[in-house]
């Protein structure tokens, strides 16, 4: 009975993995194209791509659905379930794996309250950030997290190279 009971449990693990990987990504902006012959969809203005409790969001997005990977351009941002998000003008993400990268982005994570400026942010997957030339700080003021200045608050750590686990 424990033998079944095992195995009852591990084909349910891995139904439930199964169906993760087959959850619908949803697609919505003001202007959207479908090209069969690539199996990749254009979308322009207030583009909103959902899946698997993280939503993405640009001027522009362009998803091929065969590999999973979305180039955003734009206003990129990249939001979970926790609060958790990363924003900059371009990011390339596979959203089924969410390995990829934001350029020149910001990144907050909300258990933390931490911001993390970086010329490169890589995501290695859901929990785990790799950042190039970094500012870290806990604090809100908008200057801290432009591009646009110099400005560093007092409270600041500088890094070339920083390991991030949410």
């Amino acid at each position: 009975m424990k033998h079944f009971f095992l195995v009852l449990i591990g084909i349910l693990i891995l139904c439930r993995v199964s169906a993760a990987k087959d959850e619908p990504t949803l697609i919505k902006a003001d202007h959207i194209t479908y090209d069969e012959a690539i199996t990749t969809y254009i979308a322009k203005g207030n583009c909103e791509i959902k899946k698997d409790k993280h939503v993405l969001k640009a001027d522009e997005a362009i998803y091929n659905k065969t590999n999973g990977v979305v180039q955003l351009y734009g206003n990129v941002q990249i939001y979970d379930n926790e609060g958790d998000w990363v924003k900059g003008p371009k990011a390339v993400i596979n959203i089924d794996t969410f390995k990829g990268f934001a350029d020149n982005a910001v990144c907050f994570v909300a258990k933390n309250h931490l911001y993390i400026k970086a010329k490169r942010i890589i995501l290695d997957d859901k929990n785990h950030y790799y950042a190039s030339d970094t500012t870290i700080t806990g604090c809100d003021c908008p200057e801290c997290l432009s591009f646009d200045t110099k400005y560093a608050p007092e409270w600041s750590i500088h890094a070339k190279n920083t390991y991030i686990v949410k």
